[in-house]
């Protein structure tokens, strides 16, 4: 692991991550939420949870530029300005999230305004108008695959791709016809079936790339995935390179479009040092939100020649100590200079 940088000052206490995305290597996007008792710290009355900050420097200092009453699960880019994010309903009880509805941001992730109120999560754009999500569902029932062609202000059902078993928890489209899916079964004892599947004609068929499953008999494709981890979520570039964060087990690179897979070994760690995210804009250059439960904080990690070596852009305090409702879910504290 890279060498801890000084603390910088912290802009949100208690905040809980969930996604991140970028527009480039400069200017990004995280995403989540900020615990129920620690609401009135950005000026909201208590119970305010929703929060979005945007960076400009890499991530060295971040700038609160929405702030909402429910928890946002995702965040997603498309060229250098258009971004979406999904707004979590959540349920206290059960720590469980479903999508609640869309935010749209013109400007670069600066605002955003609320056009639509679908059920969805886990948006991947690949136009300003087009793109896919997964319906959202509070039970283990299977999940559709959804498309817009509005910009996201509807999204219209498709099919589950995934095998019995598996459901959908994870999408991303580099083009119109060019996608991955994750999927994951009931995950328990750290142990979790999986499969990541891929499409090259816009989701009329789907291709399993690997997978480590048990039903209706064990079946084990491709290299590297086994049953040990949960899978979180994927990000993939046009030409193949992917990652495929975990927890209870080391997150995954590939180079071929998901058929074989690498344990990333020098950054991520089972229950000790797991992402929230990763995004990457080229094969080269990208970050790696970690949260690491032996410090009690999260990092965010730079690499400008495709991983051989980590730079450590900020590390920050965890605030509480528990964890929140969130589709992808981690602890920590949003730290940066306002």
């Amino acid at each position: 692991m890279p060498a801890p940088s000084p603390s910088p000052k912290i802009l949100a206490r208690a905040f809980v991550p969930t996604s991140m995305a970028l527009f480039d290597d400069r200017h990004g996007l995280i995403a989540g939420h900020i615990e129920e008792e620690a609401g009135s710290l950005l000026g909201c009355p208590p119970g305010c949870r929703g929060l979005i900050g945007v960076t400009r420097d890499g991530g060295q200092s971040w700038k609160v530029s929405y702030k909402g009453p429910r928890a946002i699960a995702d965040v997603t880019t498309f060229g250098d300005r258009l971004a979406w994010a999904t707004i979590a309903d959540c349920d206290g009880v059960l720590r469980q999230c479903t999508g609640a509805g869309i935010l749209h941001s013109e400007d670069g992730g600066l605002t955003w305004k609320v056009i639509g109120n679908a059920g969805v999560f886990s948006p991947s754009f690949v136009s300003p108008l087009d793109g896919w999500a997964i319906r959202a569902s509070r039970d283990v029932a299977p999940r559709k695959l959804v498309g817009s062609f509005d910009g996201g202000a509807t999204w219209r059902d498709t099919f589950d791709p995934c095998p019995r078993s598996v459901v959908l928890q994870s999408v991303r489209f580099v083009t119109p016809r060019h996608g991955w899916v994750l999927c994951g079964g009931e995950s328990g004892a750290g142990q979790q079936a999986k499969a990541v599947l891929e499409t090259i004609d816009g989701g009329a068929i789907w291709r399993m790339a690997s997978a480590a499953l048990v039903a209706p008999k064990l079946q084990l494709v491709g290299g590297g995935l086994g049953g040990s981890g949960y899978g979180h979520g994927i990000f993939f570039l046009p030409d193949g390179h992917g990652w495929l964060w975990m927890g209870r087990e080391y997150s995954y690179f590939t180079a071929d479009g998901g058929r074989s897979w690498k344990p990333m070994g020098d950054i991520t760690a089972p229950d000790v040092r797991e992402p929230v995210g990763a995004c990457f804009t080229s094969d080269s250059s990208g970050f790696v939100l970690l949260w690491d439960s032996a410090r009690g904080g999260y990092s965010l990690l730079h690499t400008g020649d495709g991983g051989v070596r980590w730079e450590q852009v900020f590390s920050g305090p965890h605030a509480s100590g528990t964890h929140g409702c969130a589709v992808q879910q981690a602890e920590g504290g949003l730290v940066g200079g306002e």
